[in-house]
């Protein structure tokens, strides 16, 4: 039930920026009185962060926010008693990594003051007139960057002499900084400084400040120096009479970790100094700590003079006029330079700096310079198990969440019950679209994370409509697995050997050893939480297979289980009798919500209490309790200029409460009525976004937008700014993780259904956009000849990998639509009748080359043979291809036999041998597999060429596979129907490596076209073995295919306990990959003999314990024949058997896997 009583907050505390990029200016405060004074400068203080900024882990900073004059600033502060370079350099890297869209930054604090000169040559002794309460001001002088670190130096001898040599400078602040140093100390010479009037007006709105942070007194006193080794002047008095305005000092501020207590010790610093020509104004500890990772301004209000006289009394009167002038300098600053300057997270990138001393690194890779070797290693092995970046998904979404909002899923007696069980426990969390359930996992992780243990690790997985081909089921067992080896040790441990043997192997890793790895890790773990956000949104076929992945780790640790989901009775079923908590938007949240976004309404209504008010409770009325709706309408009325359009809006909310469709139709209208130049651009933005194949990358998007019928090239010029490009699309498109996508899963159902509406033409412009790219004058030149060319191709192309995989996609839509338009015909066709342009419309199609390591290009066949023999040249691989392969591959059938109607041949082979009938075969095309199979000409059993040096010096790749065996291979089960249906098909035809099309099968789990090749009668499943002695069984139990096992077991085969060249029979590879289910169903069958040795001598029994797959083990009941020498080897299997695995695994290699 939704409660009729509404919260209100005070519109005073909303007026901040909803974005944390607004924030330009960092303003780092060292000490709590340094803290106070720089908030006392805000013209408008903010009490929440900006809705999208999310705290990095492990950033120390405290963060204050606020405005002075036109500058959004955020007061850093450091942690609680620490001060000095060290803390500060950690300052910089908290603010790189939480805020890194700073720009610019100000050191204010206090310092201490040197009032003497040392002059090297003529050894004589100055005067300055510092007195306490004057501010100095870092300023670069010579080769001086405004700040000098007092130890960066080294001693040498020349000519007999010792001489100091300074090992390093500094770096100057900005030039938006000195432009405005320089307008500042000419406006105090024709003006003089309005620090006294800026203390005063912060007295004023602070009045608790007045009495400990007023000017000390203005009575004269005597400051006693001590006689030191550089100028003995013992008793001299030096005059220090109070100034009521503080003067402003610029020059050289020398900064150090050492506190300055002793005139001794800071006048022998200020002699070393002088030997370089150094002369500084000031002493202070934390410049230098910052200004190579982050250069900034360093302002310094003088407390004392660093000798035995140091006191406190100045230090507060001191920091407010250091703030004072720092709130006067930002108001000669121009937000313009501001904006062209650097941002700090670049800037910390590209430092030679790491966070407490400089050090040579490799800048080829800029994640070496903060990274130890280990740790890079560490790195290496976690990408290669999973990519993805899920921590960035997950900050993401927190982000959104709204302060305040949710607490009331955190105090249900249901979710405490769930969080508390001492036992595994599952939580499911139903809700209907647009509800919260996202925010509230995100919400559910970060509140775990915060109150639990190191020992009681919190890992998640976003399910994601857009990403569905790529959140397979090995990607989301590999995620989960790569969040316990970054917290673990030990785990990480078993992921490296994982990567080794993989490595080694020249393959990666199957769902079932990941599975093993991550039961294996939940064991290292006394409890663990798990949450899984939209399962809804997981492919149907993917839903049971991860349920099962998660069952199956309940019972290795206390696994506590929370899963978000939409009403879906599938889902549902999955978790049957576990308890539910149902997610819906409560009306307090709603009020939260809606009063933040209250405040970007225009001024003029903003002032209308009563109006706003009205807004408040209008859209929580017809966002009937959903999140969505709200960002939706309000979306609307933030776009109304004057009060009476905002009440039209309102009214038009009454009619259709609770309406998606009514509210995404408003939003296109909003669309529609922008100028037509904007209007055509949103909805070319939508049509992409909505009809995308993959999620598009912003810079992909960009490419595409700038691409026009005609060009010929991209240029930098043609390119839309973010804010455009999300601001046409009334709010539709969101960007995250700098992928595109729409706001939520209901807006792609809405124009799935209405695109026709909408969007009438943008499907034929994406097909002609990706085909006019693909026809750019560089792409001409045909595919890059070495792998470095291509990488560099790609980087500054940023579309031709999308427009490469997907034109073919698009223009087969289009197809099945009837809307092919005869010009977009003539265009395709003008471009695949170039053979130029589709051998590098091959290469840029061709995964194997996308973002593999050095030491994974084996892994995926790309450099196989020919690295080895020292030849990079990889064009060889594409040419040749022509424009019947590229249709043939999309199953785009008009278009094919049109280009072999012009004359391209039908059985035409490619660089690597293969044909149109392969190419379609290979990618499940099952019409134009049939009418390819009727055109005369076509050799159905044409195989690629098995690999062999070529006469030019390039090396060809393939192994000899037909039509059927691809189309085995990838379980297209019409194809295969299609081909053993043509009497000409060979349906044994081996490969090079002796692999049939019933093998293939086997080893992928298709039982389905297993059971189609053996009714065939004329598979010869007893004689089927490749050159390596494996038969399909064992590939099926490897893979621990148990419905292809029972299908192969159900003909009575007479192999059953055969042989490879290893001695291994199928149930060997069954207990060493740990397949438990593979090995009862072949237990239990007549003949199975659990005693035959393989390797080594080695029984299935022992090959379970070796690689210790414990749910796999074949118990001695079931060979009770093991002799002595047998439970002698399991007694001993970890202290012997261990030191032979890394040989064992060498010497069972398979090259035909």
């Amino acid at each position: 039930m939704r409660s009729s009583h509404l919260c209100f907050v005070d519109m005073s505390q909303l007026c901040g920026p909803e974005r944390a990029e607004a924030y330009t200016v960092a303003w780092i405060a060292a000490l709590p009185h340094e803290r106070a004074a720089g908030e006392a400068m805000f013209d408008e203080e903010y009490e929440d962060p900006p809705a999208d900024f999310r705290k990095s882990r492990g950033d120390p900073n405290a963060y204050s926010w606020g405005k002075i004059g036109k500058h959004y600033v955020v007061v850093a502060a450091l942690p609680s008693g620490e001060y000095g370079l060290t803390s500060t350099a950690t300052v910089a890297q908290g603010l790189h990594s939480s805020l890194p869209h700073v720009r610019i930054g100000l050191l204010v604090g206090i310092g201490a003051g040197v009032r003497e000169v040392v002059d090297e040559e003529d050894k004589t002794v100055g005067q300055r007139d510092i007195r306490l309460g004057d501010v100095v001001v870092s300023h670069p002088e010579g080769t001086i960057g405004g700040v000098v670190q007092c130890d960066l130096v080294k001693a040498k001898t020349v000519g007999g002499s010792e001489v100091l040599e300074r090992t390093g400078s500094l770096n100057s602040p900005p030039l938006a900084l000195r432009t405005a140093l320089t307008k500042l100390q000419a406006t105090h010479i024709r003006r003089g400084t309005t620090i006294p009037t800026i203390i005063a007006e912060a007295f004023e709105r602070y009045p608790n400040m007045r009495s400990d942070f007023c000017h000390p007194g203005l009575g004269g006193t005597e400051v006693d120096r001590r006689t030191d080794t550089y100028h003995s002047r013992a008793g001299t008095t030096i005059s220090n009479e109070a100034r009521i305005s503080p003067k402003i000092h610029y020059g050289t501020v020398a900064s150090s970790n050492t506190l300055k207590k002793s005139a001794r010790h800071r006048d022998a610093v200020l002699a070393r100094l002088a030997k370089e020509n150094i002369k500084p104004m000031c002493f202070e500890m934390e410049a230098a700590g910052l200004m190579n990772n982050f250069p900034c301004l360093v302002i310094r209000g003088t407390c004392d003079y660093g000798d035995e006289h140091k006191n406190d009394d100045w230090q507060n009167y001191a920091a407010i006029t250091a703030a004072g002038l720092a709130k006067e300098f930002l108001q000669c600053v121009d937000v313009e330079e501001v904006e062209e300057t650097q941002e700090i997270g670049k800037l910390i990138l590209q430092s030679l700096g790491t966070l407490h001393q400089e050090v040579e690194q490799n800048r080829e890779e800029v994640s070496h310079l903060t990274m130890s070797a280990d740790a890079h290693r560490r790195r290496h092995v976690l990408d290669w198990l999973c990519p993805y970046d899920y921590l960035t998904q997950f900050e993401n979404h927190s982000a959104r969440h709204l302060r305040g909002t949710g607490q009331w899923f955190l105090e249900d007696s249901t979710f405490l019950s769930w969080v508390q069980a001492d036992q595994s426990s599952t939580l499911i969390c139903p809700g209907g679209p647009g509800c919260g359930k996202t925010t509230i996992s995100a919400l559910v992780i970060d509140h775990l994370r915060n109150a639990s243990s190191s020992q009681k690790p919190v890992i998640y997985f976003f399910f994601d409509y857009q990403r569905r081909k790529e959140q397979t089921a090995h990607a989301f067992v590999a995620t989960l697995l790569r969040q316990l080896a970054s917290l673990s040790q030990e785990v990480f441990s078993a992921v490296e050997k994982l990567h080794n043997r993989s490595i080694s192997h020249s393959r990666r890793p199957s769902v079932q050893d990941l599975q093993s790895e991550l039961q294996s890790a939940f064991q290292t773990v006394t409890e663990c939480f798990v949450v899984i956000d939209a399962w809804d949104e997981c492919e149907p076929l993917k839903r049971v297979e991860c349920a099962n992945m998660l069952r199956g780790c309940l019972s290795q640790c206390v696994v506590h289980l929370l899963a978000t989901t939409r009403d879906d009775h599938e889902v549902h079923a999955l978790f049957d009798g576990d308890p539910t908590l149902r997610i819906q938007a409560h009306v307090e949240d709603l009020t939260l919500y809606t009063a933040k976004r209250a405040a970007e309404l225009a001024p003029n209504i903003r002032c209308d209490v009563g109006l706003v008010e009205n807004v408040i409770k209008g859209v929580i009325d017809a966002s009937d309790g959903v999140f969505l709706l709200a960002r939706l309408h309000m979306n609307s009325i933030n776009d109304q200029l004057t009060a009476n359009e905002v009440k039209d809006t309102l009214n038009g909310l009454r009619k259709d409460t609770g309406s998606y469709s009514s509210a995404y139709e408003a939003t296109m209208e909003r669309i529609n009525q922008q100028q037509k130049r904007r209007s055509d651009l949103g909805k070319r933005i939508l049509a992409w976004v909505v009809h995308a194949k993959l999620p598009l990358r912003f810079e992909e998007l960009n490419h595409a937008l700038a691409t026009r019928p005609g060009k010929r090239s991209i240029e930098s010029g043609d390119m839309y700014a973010k804010e455009v490009i999300l601001s046409v699309c009334a709010g539709l498109v969101t960007l995250n993780m700098d992928t595109l996508r729409l706001i939520h899963y209901t807006a792609q159902e809405f124009f799935s259904d209405t695109w026709i509406q909408w969007l009438p033409n943008e499907t034929a412009a994406i097909v002609d956009t990706c085909i006019t790219y693909l026809s750019f004058d560089v792409f001409k030149e045909g595919p890059c000849r070495d792998r470095d060319s291509h990488k560099s191709r790609l980087n500054q192309y940023k579309l031709l990998n999308y427009a490469a995989k997907n034109w073919g996609h698009h223009l087969s839509d289009q197809e099945s639509l009837a809307e092919t338009e005869r010009t977009t015909t003539d265009t395709v066709l003008s471009f695949l009748e170039d053979t130029s342009l589709t051998c590098g419309c091959s290469q840029a199609m061709d995964k194997r080359y996308e973002g593999i390591q050095e030491d994974q290009e084996d892994m995926y066949g790309v450099y196989t043979g020919n690295k080895a023999m020292g030849i990079r040249d990889i064009s060889g691989f594409h040419e040749g291809m022509y424009g019947v392969h590229l249709t043939a591959s999309f199953g785009l059938e008009h278009l094919t036999m049109l280009l072999i109607e012009k004359q391209q041949d039908a059985d035409i082979q490619d660089s690597y041998g293969r044909t149109p009938l392969w190419w379609a075969a290979t990618n499940g095309n099952a019409g134009l597999v049939k009418t390819l199979l009727d055109t005369r000409g076509v050799d159905p059993n044409n195989r690629e060429p098995i690999g062999r040096p070529m006469t030019d010096g390039r090396f060809r790749l393939g192994i000899g596979q037909t039509p059927l065996s691809k189309a085995a291979e990838n379980g297209h089960k019409a194809v295969v129907k299609m081909l053993i249906a043509n009497h000409e098909v060979d349906v044994n035809a081996a490969d090079a490596c002796g692999r049939t099309p019933l093998s293939y099968a086997a080893k992928k789990g298709h039982a389905a076209i297993v059971q189609i090749l053996l009714d065939t009668k004329v598979v010869r499943i007893d004689e089927d073995k490749n050159r390596f002695g494996r038969t399909p069984l064992m590939y099926a139990a490897e893979g621990g295919h148990e419905e292809v096992v029972k299908v192969l077991l159900a003909t009575g085969m007479d192999n059953i306990n055969s042989r490879d060249l290893l001695g291994r029979t199928p149930l060997m590879f069954a207990a060493k990959d740990g397949h438990e289910a593979v090995v009862k169903t072949l237990l239990a069958t007549k003949n199975i003999d659990a005693r035959m040795k393989g390797y080594r001598g080695r029984t299935a029994y022992d090959l379970a314990l070796l690689y210790q797959k414990r749910g796999s083990l074949i118990s001695r009941r079931s060979t009770p024949e093991l002799d002595n020498e047998q439970r002698k080897r399991k007694q001993h299997s970890s202290e012997g058997e261990n030191k032979q695995t890394s040989k064992k695994q060498k010497l069972s290699t398979d090259d035909g896997t």
